[in-house]
């Protein structure tokens, strides 16, 4: 009974299970998590003996793994009952992170995280022929930056900067075009099995102008509010590997005001509604790393589009201003 009794401490000593009188067992049994990690994954039954508060220790008990492949669960409320990994059970998922899914069934994107990303877009701005006469369709580089934070319950923040600039060569005279759009994001990430969903609303500000060769300038300036839907939905699924399908949709309503000293493209006035739409399509490739695989980098290829549009500029300009390009994208959530 001794030799029993002696390697039934060295086991519990090892593993970090000395157990003193008033710890309750889920408190003491919290490293046995730890412990399993060693244990090959595979093993279906593995005898388990756990602490008392007192000096007898009960006899030992077997734990076997549940048989639909749930999760590992430790119950609190027994000292003698405990499910062990299962066989089924991802050894990469395994133990299950403090701050990550609890359960193979939830995305192993559900995670706290810090989000950072910038994208490099190809751009061609469009406008009808009207003061400038027919718009030429030259291109240039247009910048999206963004930096958020989100919980593990998909609750989020983020900041969006998005700017482009445009010399053309018009019939008329040569303009310079700039456009910029920002926007303070507060948003919910759900997940409805593989899918992510993001939606979310939040402040806008934008602003567009004309610039012609003298440095006069046409400009409009306002501030608003901005709601947003983007999805996410794996295609192809590898070890630590992901490629995806990714869209998402913007539509911002801005109340300003335009300044005009070339006086003829448009007046000044102290109210005009701009409303921006955008969309955007395209793949997105993850790569998980980490301990627990719960943080990740991507690289995306995009194709989007937006349109401001105002009645006063439509009536001046006879056209809304589009910009279409190819989004090239690299971000990190750690």
């Amino acid at each position: 009974m001794r030799k029993y009794m002696l390697a039934a401490w060295i086991v519990f000593t090892t593993c970090g299970l000395v157990a003193a009188d008033g710890v309750t067992p889920a408190v003491a049994l919290a490293p046995v998590q730890q412990c399993y990690t060693a244990l090959p994954i595979d093993q279906a039954v593995v005898p388990v003996m756990y602490p008392a508060a007192s000096e007898q220790l009960p006899p030992p008990s077997i734990g076997a793994p549940p048989l639909d492949g749930a999760a590992p669960v430790f119950d609190s409320g027994s000292a003698t009952d405990v499910i062990i990994p299962p066989a089924v059970y991802p050894s990469s998922a395994w133990p299950p992170p403090a701050n990550g899914p609890l359960c193979p069934c939830e995305s192993v994107y559900r995670s706290t995280a810090w989000q950072l990303g910038a994208e490099f877009i190809a751009t061609n701005s469009h406008l009808t022929a009207g003061q400038f006469g027919p718009w030429p369709d030259d291109g240039a580089l247009a910048l999206r930056f963004n930096l958020g934070y989100e919980d593990e319950t998909g609750l989020g923040l983020r900041g969006r900067w998005w700017l482009f600039g445009q010399s053309v060569e018009a019939p008329v005279d040569d303009v310079d075009l700039a456009a910029t759009t920002i926007s303070l994001d507060f948003s919910k990430r759900l997940f409805i099995e593989e899918t992510e969903l993001l939606l979310g609303a939040g402040p806008a500000g934008g602003a567009l102008s004309f610039q012609l060769s003298n440095n006069d300038e046409s400009k409009f300036a306002g501030g608003g509010i901005s709601v947003f839907a983007e999805v996410w939905y794996p295609l192809l699924r590898f070890e630590r590997v992901d490629v995806g399908s990714v869209a998402r949709g913007r539509f911002s309503l801005l109340l300003g005001e335009w300044e005009d000293d070339t006086g003829f493209v448009i007046p000044s006035t102290d109210d005009d509604n701009m409303s921006v739409a955008e969309l955007a399509w395209g793949l997105e490739l993850r790569r998980r790393f980490g301990f627990r695989q719960d943080k990740h980098w991507y690289l995306a290829i995009l194709v989007e589009h937006q349109n401001w549009d105002s009645a006063l500029m439509t009536q001046f300009t006879a056209s809304s201003v589009g910009f279409t390009g190819t989004s090239f994208a690299i971000g990190l959530a750690y």
